[in-house]
């Protein structure tokens, strides 16, 4: 068995790889890197505006749901007449609670969540790129 595989191993050529070789395999290398940083900050950045366009209706509908809701004369009654809260607060808790915009709130701070987290990974992306690329003298053969 041995001897087969001394025979098998004779037959095949020691070739040393080209000079460049290593130059070569890590300019592919820092290619296919920059190349996915750039994939993934542009999905980020798509994110982002994504999130951007979804805030502005979502305030929008933040703002129609205090109007119609009533939250702010609630609101300005802990100002106005505080020891009327204090009196009948189980009942003023039960009234904050009910008009609160839920919705609007949650869309709101939804999207803004989405769009500064998008822009921390936009910015960690774009701060992995180097900012020079080192010229290296290689001759790649395209055969």
């Amino acid at each position: 068995m041995d001897h087969n595989l001394e025979k098998l191993f004779a037959l095949v050529e020691d070739r040393e790889p080209s000079p460049d070789f290593l130059a070569r395999v890590n300019l592919a290398v820092d290619r296919a890197e920059r190349r996915h940083l750039f994939i993934r900050a542009a999905g980020f950045i798509t994110m982002a505006l994504v999130s951007i366009g979804a805030l502005i209706p979502s305030w929008y509908e933040l703002q129609s749901e205090i109007a119609q809701s009533g939250f702010v004369k609630f609101v300005s009654l802990l100002t106005s007449d505080f020891n009327l809260v204090t009196t009948y607060w189980k009942e003023f808790s039960m009234s904050i609670i009910q008009s609160a915009p839920i919705f609007g709130i949650t869309a709101v701070l939804a999207s803004t969540l989405l769009l500064l987290i998008s822009l921390r990974f936009v910015a960690r992306d774009l701060s992995e790129l180097p900012l020079h690329r080192p010229r290296l003298n290689v001759a790649v053969n395209r055969n």
